[in-house]
């Protein structure tokens, strides 16, 4: 799933996940719709942006994690959001998603992450 308030990243994060054999569940343009997602989807992995309106993202982030405390949380962030990025850590993601995101990016923060698609080996 992803949680993130501009639509075109959220078209290019499930497009990418797509490329790489998973499949994105549910999308959330805000902490809101992504709490309410995240309760009646029960996803594996939820990517959750940095600036998730409105709240930032460890508030956020808190917030996915008491409502899906099995699934895997990566927040996605800029280069420059280092802070952004160690508050999520400690508000219980399990790692980042750096930005400008790529597909080779995205492949690595998912690896460990989430488990094999049905069909993988």
């Amino acid at each position: 799933m992803v949680a993130d308030d501009a639509e075109a990243l959220r078209f290019v994060f499930a497009t990418y996940a797509a490329l790489l054999g998973h499949e994105v569940v549910g999308q959330a343009a805000d902490g809101e719709s992504a709490e309410r997602l995240v309760r009646a989807l029960a996803p594996d992995l939820i990517v959750v942006d940095s600036r998730l309106p409105p709240l930032r993202a460890p508030a956020a982030v808190a917030r996915v994690r008491r409502a899906a405390p099995e699934a895997a949380i990566l927040v996605a962030a800029a280069l420059d959001e280092a802070a952004l990025v160690r508050e999520s850590l400690e508000a219980g993601a399990d790692g980042a998603l750096l930005r400008p995101l790529s597909l080779s990016g995205l492949a690595e923060a998912l690896r460990g992450c989430v488990r094999k698609p049905p069909g993988a080996s």
